[in-house]
């Protein structure tokens, strides 16, 4: 794991030396990143007119004494700045022709990337296992290219000079573009490059419309996952570097479209063998835990309550590679027993042999780490569990250099409520012949099994927040998404009352106008001529599913909850559940693998069954989540309206917004008795039971919108502002003080 920055223009006088502390300045942002060594390179040497800086904060786990970066290649053509891993560089040496007879000076996986790409050009990035995100420059400047994992693990920031970046919102297989400057970092804090707040940008991820590609922020993108940049200076009369970014090209799961049941049968190429057993997953899931036990440094493990840190510990305790590194397995707690997941953990880790380090949070101390979360995720958004991710990585970072994690297990696997709530809109609709007219003489609740999800996750629920639900339950997310969107969304509910907070009456309109951009990441990967019907209830599982992991996968659950949180402490996180062998393996699954009734995850429930006592692997999904942390608050402060404002957006009109909503439910919780107390029912909620449960939903929206204005604060005052939170060490050091540590 590593930091970079860079800048590259393609006239030499855009880049003026009085430019260079600035660009240094920038760089160091990163620092958190790699605390081996630090190296620069510049360029070219000769007058042609283009200029380069390049800086490269490492973090060394293979070849520690070598591998220093920027890396030029053997022939002193290339130049490569590097983050993360390529678990399968060694094979990819010896099977490669091109590199079987080639001299290498190093074991490191950076001088793999840069001699294979010499020799097999981008074609080279197809074979790569890992997690990863570099850019290889031509060392005359007059050519870069870039790629990024397939999943996003890794992140990679452009700034483009001159780029309207509208143009990435919606999905394409390529994008084209001229810009005379980019500027490139692994964090935006690192871009030496303004922050200016793009309105519709902020707006989209304000509200859950995550953009893999377009970003808050004015010609600033995110590094598409899995795709390839290549922008070459054209020397005519304007000069300029003509760049195009190309994606890949196929979806998460491929399935037989010619099939009546999509999504009960796997792929066209895959149909003539039986469909992949549990047993079959844990072998690949084995082999991907292996392949990142590739260190020369010592690595831990996650563990909470889940299946999926679980599966993850269990196979590392069973593996002779693992054996080289003590068994230390890391947890963190809550005071809020409701999120609290420790004894469970406790209890897992001393079954399979491990040393549990245990860190017990106050909300005092995720106060404090919020502020520092979310300038390191850059990302405005409601959530606040990256500020219990941030303790845990500073406590494990004390241990170890890095450490196994389960992220990727619920995308890959469907594990969130968001899924179970999808596969019951599948089986209400199936009853109508899965066509949308028929709700017009059957409507939702008419039907005994339309009550399946209302009564096992909504109309039960005391904390809609705790149950991961963004709405009733009612299947009115897909009824409304169908119609403004033309695609089944679970979560349109929840972007709808965010959207009515932030833009008031124009919301509607705004959200009816991203149809076709939400449409085509639903689809995207799909071949044009043969893809998938999104308004059909059968498709609603897989298109889901395939948003999902190219959206709110990259900009939202591996940067709060992943990468960036344990970068913030310079800890290295490996995901073997976002492997390519897993992608693979998952992308042969049909829906029954996944999803069985409500059984999350069914495929690796079944597999951890066999390799643990049968207790370990039943336990039923729990979101992996922290209190709400409004900073003592109930209302928007006038730092926070003011920072709409600045955003372009209404500041007073957004005010009055949640002023009236805080007035209205406190009018109706009033009259309608305790807040916290929800009745059972037995069907539909209805009448005052269902007005009841709207008003939960209302409320939990509103702490939503609330804590993303908070976030959207900080990510204003730093990446914007460049005012960074200090850190208090003594502060740090008392609450990892309070560390415990269970032997097996």
């Amino acid at each position: 794991m590593c930091g970079f920055a860079g800048i590259v223009v393609s006239e030499e006088g855009r880049l003026e030396r009085s430019s260079r502390a600035g660009f240094e300045a920038a760089a160091l942002r990163l620092i958190h990143r790699g605390d081996t060594a630090t190296g620069h390179a510049d360029g070219p040497s000769t007058g042609a007119g283009v200029r380069y800086w390049l800086t490269h904060h490492r973090l060394a786990f293979q070849d520690v004494g070598r591998g220093a970066q920027p890396m030029a290649d053997s022939l002193k053509k290339w130049l490569i700045v590097f983050n993360g891993e390529v678990y399968n560089h060694l094979e990819l040496r010896r099977i490669t022709p091109e590199l079987q007879h080639h001299r290498f000076r190093t074991q490191s996986d950076t001088e793999t990337l840069v001699e294979g790409f010499t020799a097999l050009g981008p074609s080279f990035f197809e074979l790569l296992e890992g997690e990863y995100a570099f850019v290889i420059l031509a060392q005359d400047g007059t050519r870069l290219i870039a790629h990024r994992d397939a999943a996003g693990v890794k992140p990679l920031f452009f700034s483009l000079a001159g780029v309207d970046t509208a143009q990435f919102a919606a999905h394409r297989q390529s994008y084209e573009f001229v810009t005379p400057e980019l500027g490139f970092a692994s964090e935006m804090k690192g871009l030496f490059a303004p922050r200016v707040w793009d309105r519709e940008g902020l707006c989209k991820q304000f509200v859950g419309l995550y953009e893999p590609i377009r970003t808050p922020f004015r010609s600033i993108i995110a590094m598409a996952p899995g795709g390839v940049l290549d922008a070459r200076r054209n020397a005519g009369s304007q000069d300029v570097f003509k760049a195009k970014l190309t994606l890949p090209t196929r979806p998460l799961r491929f399935f037989d479209h010619s099939s009546a049941n999509l999504g009960e049968h796997p792929s066209t190429d895959s149909s003539q063998r039986p469909i992949p057993s549990p047993t079959d997953f844990l072998d690949v899931l084995r082999t991907s835990v292996e392949e990142r036990l590739l260190s020369d440094v010592e690595l831990g493990v996650y563990l909470s309550g889940g299946v999926d840190s679980r599966a993850v510990a269990a196979l590392l305790a069973g593996s002779p590679s693992g054996s080289r590194f003590g068994r230390k397995a890391f947890t963190v707690g809550f005071e809020s027993r409701g999120f609290d997941e420790t004894n469970d953990a406790l209890l897992f880790a001393r079954s399979c042999g491990f040393e549990s380090h245990v860190l017990t949070l106050s909300d005092d101390a995720l106060r404090y780490a919020y502020p520092q979360a979310v300038a390191m995720s850059e990302n405005v958004q409601p959530y606040t569990n990256g500020a219990a991710k941030w303790w845990l990585s500073a406590m494990t970072k004390q241990h170890v250099r890095g450490v196994l994690t389960g992220d990727g297990a619920d995308e890959m696997l469907c594990g969130y409520p968001s899924y179970r709530y999808t596969k019951w809109w599948m089986h209400a609709m199936r009853a109508r012949g899965n066509r949308a007219a028929a709700l017009k003489h059957l409507p939702l609740g008419s039907l005994q099994r339309d009550m399946l999800y209302a009564n096992a996750f909504s109309s039960h629920t005391k904390d809609p927040w705790m149950s991961g639900s963004s709405a009733q339950g009612l299947g009115l997310d897909f009824v409304d998404s169908l119609a403004a969107w033309g695609v089944a969304h679970p979560l349109q509910g929840q972007i709808s009352a965010l959207a009515g907070l932030l833009l008031g009456g124009d919301a509607s309109e705004w959200l009816e106008a991203q149809g076709p951009a939400v449409r085509s990441w639903f689809l995207a990967g799909f071949d044009p001529s043969n893809e998938p019907d999104p308004a059909d209830p059968q498709h609603a599982l897989s298109l889901w599913q395939n948003y999902f992991f190219r959206t709110h996968l990259p900009v939202q659950v591996v940067n709060w909850v992943g990468d960036r949180m344990e970068m913030a402490n310079t800890l290295e996180g490996r995901t073997p559940y976002l492997s390519r062998r897993v992608r693979d393996f998952v992308g042969r699954l049909p829906d029954r693998s996944l999803i069985h009734g409500f059984e999350d995850k069914w495929i690796l429930r079944r597999a951890l069954a066999s390799i643990v006592p049968p207790q370990f692997s039943t336990q039923p999904k729990k979101q992996f989540g922290a209190p709400f942390l409004l900073a003592g608050q109930q209302s928007l402060s006038g730092k926070l309206v003011g920072c709409f404002d600045e955003a372009g957006l209404d500041g007073s009109g957004v005010f009055d917004r949640v002023q009236r909503a805080e007035h209205r439910l406190a009018s109706f919780f009033l009259k309608s008795g305790s807040q916290s107390e929800v009745e059972t029912e037995t069907s539909m909620p209805s009448g005052g039971n269902l007005r009841l449960a709207e008003a939960r939903y209302e409320h939990s929206a509103l702490n939503q919108f609330l804590q993303t204005s908070e976030s959207m604060a900080i990510v204003n005052q730093t990446l914007v502002k460049n005012i960074f939170p200090v850190r208090d060490k003594a502060f740090e050091k008392q609450i990892l003080a309070t560390e415990q540590v269970f032997s097996p």
